[in-house]
């Protein structure tokens, strides 16, 4: 996403955390990067588990630097039986839950 600023990735946090509220009912962290997957925004709402503060800036930087979702990674290491290390990038995740920002 190419015209990424931080109003836009301030208000994606904002609806992340609200549909965090009204479909799972549980606080959740929240991170966004840049296309070349750095962090550009984050939230860890009241309550989050501390383990997901770094769970979900994996989650944002592999969609961030794969250009698909986590499932995808995790669907393409599966079908090609292949481990994540094969693109020797210790901080690519294929844990479910991370998603390209795409504009209109």
């Amino acid at each position: 996403m190419p015209g990424l600023t931080l109003d836009i990735a301030t208000q994606c946090l904002d609806r992340a955390m609200a549909r965090a509220k009204q479909e799972f009912n549980r606080p959740v962290c929240v991170a966004v990067c840049d296309p070349q997957g750095f962090l550009l925004a984050f939230v860890r709402m009241e309550g989050a588990p501390v383990r997901s503060i770094q769970i979900s800036q994996g989650k944002a930087y592999t969609a961030a630097r794969m250009g698909v979702s986590t499932e995808a990674v995790l669907a393409r290491l599966k079908k090609e039986g292949i481990d994540i290390g094969y693109f020797c990038d210790p901080l690519l995740t294929a844990l479910p839950g991370g998603s390209v920002l795409k504009d209109a």
